[in-house]
């Protein structure tokens, strides 16, 4: 299932950034780097930000209640 994400889907955007981060970039960025745009990119003032945002989404792919992965768009 897709939906819209919303501030209280917050937690499940930050623990699926936080588990495939380092996995997908390690080999392109330092393990300080991966922590530095997890907390830049991923916090919960710029989730928030994000998503309350007009010309911003993020959408969240779900499976038996569990979110999955996500996606961010700007419009």
């Amino acid at each position: 299932m897709i939906v819209r994400a919303l501030l209280t889907d917050i937690p499940a955007i930050q623990q699926v950034a936080h588990q495939t981060w380092p996995d997908t970039f390690k080999e392109i960025l330092t393990p300080a780097q991966i922590d530095y745009m997890l907390n830049w990119m991923y916090s919960t003032e710029a989730l928030a930000a994000s998503i309350n945002h007009p010309n911003q989404s993020f959408w969240l792919f779900q499976e038996e209640g569990k979110t999955l992965g996500f996606a961010g768009i700007e419009h």
